[in-house]
């Protein structure tokens, strides 16, 4: 439920143009998003037996950690 901000563009006045705003989102990334996604794949499809390794020192993993310390 990320809100959208509607741009005001000079140049486009027939059209509308809108933003996400990913600050909105739980750790203030975009990278929230993909994470999200990485986990719900795991959960559908992985062998539970397994873990998740992600190499990353960002925004990624922060955004991991977060979803699954929620789940």
């Amino acid at each position: 439920n990320t809100p959208l901000m509607k741009l005001k563009c000079e140049e486009t006045k027939d059209l509308s143009i809108y933003a996400k705003c990913e600050w909105h989102n739980p750790t203030g990334s975009i990278k929230d998003r993909a994470a999200l996604g990485m986990i719900n794949k795991y959960l559908q499809e992985a062998d539970k037996k397994q873990n998740i390794l992600e190499y990353s020192g960002g925004s990624l993993a922060r955004s991991i950690g977060c979803i699954c310390n929620y789940l």
